[in-house]
């Protein structure tokens, strides 16, 4: 297929990047040899011919073979009828022979209704090559064939040739480098885009813009320098063609001056900003902090695009967000690919992590590569009881002074149970530490031996987002102090503060207690004077609870003396 193109220029009158159309008529020929297509059935009706290149035909009482036979007898007058083409056909051409007949050629827009174009009278029993034009005006898009003789036509090969139109579009501009931060006294910024356009851009974040008399307003050039007194710019930029008028999208960039205050130390490590803005590769590690963002997409060793969920890559990490973020190289063989990757750690996404590795350039964007050190914790506000609550997706460490918690119930009691010195993985704790500090608790990729049965019977659930939580049959209660009194409360978010099993919405990480709704009170209180593991429920939500003599709540009370509604009753055998 050959293809010979021709641009006509239309301009909606306008401005501010009104809409301009400029199509290129290109011109496409499809040439056809009938001895390279199979054989078709004599004298079949309708019968269909793929030849290639958009061209399908349908015989009637032909013969398709190592020719095109048409044949124009008293018994057969064959015809030749095409599908249309994209455009209208300009000529068409025909090596034939075998008798000296006409070959009549017809045009159609809608292949229903036929003018003849023109009779090509074969003038040798030879094969000869005979060309006619089409007109173009009359927008032709289909073509039949007969032969008016006595006898038949047969074609060897033809072509045809038609217009196609097609709109011509003008590339976007190409910053580079792309947005980024920068430290230094300036940038300098080059605007590339495809050889004969020119550019026009602005700095004040304001677009390109295009009037009537073919006028661009805006700086024209291909390099732009960002200072530092600048502090952020946004440069918008479009690619225009001259001759014909026809313009870009607009493409957009911004840069950000950016001071850097840290030195990539443990105490002041690098932010993901500045790590952007220094652009340098370092020959000693540095620290870097950060939330781990997703997975990065490498195709052709690029980066092409980043994977926050069904993380199928092992071999890296993104660090910062989608705007600003670098890729972490996690070295194979090694503990830190082991740790870290997200393929076997889906829940280390979204976390606060601070890295020790090389700064450098990692499939062409910027990042760290061979990392030794890692630090991922959660750091939990132990209140002024000495309390805190944690739910967390991944594995971390108890650290010293600190004293994890899970919960069961026990007869009338719920009580607490160390967890060991590893809080597994989706596990509702209660966290004991010293009083108005932070608690820190490293992730860990060690387990906990007891985790099933802590699974199995942990009364503390909890959520990694804030949710809005439903009873379905439970009571929930959140750590609270009242009355200066710490224990477990109707959370202040249910929405009816009288009733636990009402439902309420969580926030993100902290554990709640889940009991089932028939054994609900309205509160726990944690008891520290008698029994160092017990959280002892002491008021029932309704009148007519029982309590044994010991002010203790009674689910199933046989005989005895019992408390009820404030007076002694006894239940005989």
């Amino acid at each position: 297929m050959i293809g010979v193109m021709k641009i006509k220029l239309l301009i909606a009158l306008g401005c501010m990047l009104m809409a301009t159309s400029v199509v290129a008529e290109r011109t496409e020929t499809i040439s056809i040899a009938f001895k390279d297509f199979s054989k078709g059935t004599q004298y079949a009706e309708n019968e269909e011919h793929d030849l290639g290149g958009g061209l399908v035909i349908y015989t009637t009482l032909c013969h398709f073979t190592e020719q095109l036979r048409i044949y124009s007898s008293n018994t057969y007058n064959g015809y030749v009828i095409s599908d249309p083409l994209p455009g209208p056909i300009t000529n068409m051409s025909f090596k034939m022979g075998y008798k000296k007949d006409v070959l009549n050629v017809y045009g159609s827009t809608d292949k229903e209704n036929w003018t003849l174009v023109k009779g090509v009278e074969t003038t040798s029993t030879s094969y000869m090559r005979y060309t006619l034009d089409f007109p173009v005006e009359k927008g032709y898009t289909c073509f039949k064939l007969d032969v008016k003789g006595e006898e038949q036509i047969r074609i060897e090969s033809m072509s045809i040739t038609y217009v196609k139109e097609e709109e011509i579009v003008v590339s976007a501009p190409i910053f580079n480098p792309v947005s980024t931060s920068f430290c230094t006294d300036s940038l300098d910024v080059a605007i590339e885009v495809a050889e004969g356009y020119e550019i026009y851009y602005t700095k004040d974040g304001s677009t390109p813009s295009y009037t009537n008399n073919q006028e661009y307003n805006g700086i024209k050039g291909k390099n732009v320098t960002i200072y530092a007194a600048d502090s952020k710019v946004t440069l918008n930029a479009i690619a225009v063609d001259s001759t014909t008028g026809k313009y870009s999208d607009v493409s957009s960039a911004t840069y950000t001056y950016v001071s850097i205050v840290n030195d990539g130390s443990k105490t002041k490590p690098y932010t993901i900003e500045e790590v952007l803005a220094t652009n340098v590769s370092t020959t000693d590690r540095k620290w870097v902090k950060g939330i781990i963002y997703g997975v990065g997409i490498v195709v052709n060793d690029t980066l092409k695009s980043i994977a926050t969920s069904d993380f199928t890559v092992n071999s890296n990490f993104v660090m910062g967000d989608e705007n600003a973020h670098i890729l972490v190289e996690l070295p194979i063989d090694d503990n830190i690919r082991s740790d870290l990757n997200l393929k076997n750690h889906p829940y280390l996404s979204g976390k606060e992590i601070l890295i020790y590795g090389y700064l450098d350039t990692y499939y062409r964007v910027r990042g760290i590569k061979d990392p030794s050190q890692y630090k991922i914790t959660y750091n939990v506000p132990i209140n002024s009881y000495g309390y805190a609550t944690l739910y967390s997706n991944m594995p971390v460490s108890v650290p010293d002074a600190t004293t994890a918690y899970y919960c069961t119930i026990e007869g009338n009691y719920a009580e607490l149970l160390p967890v060991g010195s590893i809080i597994p993985s989706n596990t509702g704790v209660i966290i004991e530490s010293v009083p108005n500090t932070i608690c820190t608790l490293p992730y860990t990729t060690k387990s906990n031996t007891n985790e099933e049965s802590i699974s199995n019977e942990n009364l503390l659930v909890g959520f990694l987002q804030d949710s809005i939580v439903k009873a379905n049959g439970y009571a929930y209660y959140a750590l609270n102090v009242k009355d200066n009194k710490l224990g477990f409360y109707i959370p202040q978010t249910a929405t009816d503060k009288t009733d636990a099993a009402a439902g309420f919405t969580a926030k993100a990480n902290k554990s709640y207690l889940q009991v089932p709704v028939e054994r609900k009170v309205k509160m726990f209180v944690i008891n520290r004077e008698n029994d160092e593991s017990a959280i002892i429920p002491i008021t029932h939500m309704y009148d007519d609870v029982i309590y044994d003599l010991q002010g203790r709540a009674v689910y199933a009370p046989t005989f005895g003396i019992y408390v009820k509604n404030g007076k002694k009753v006894v239940i005989k055998k």
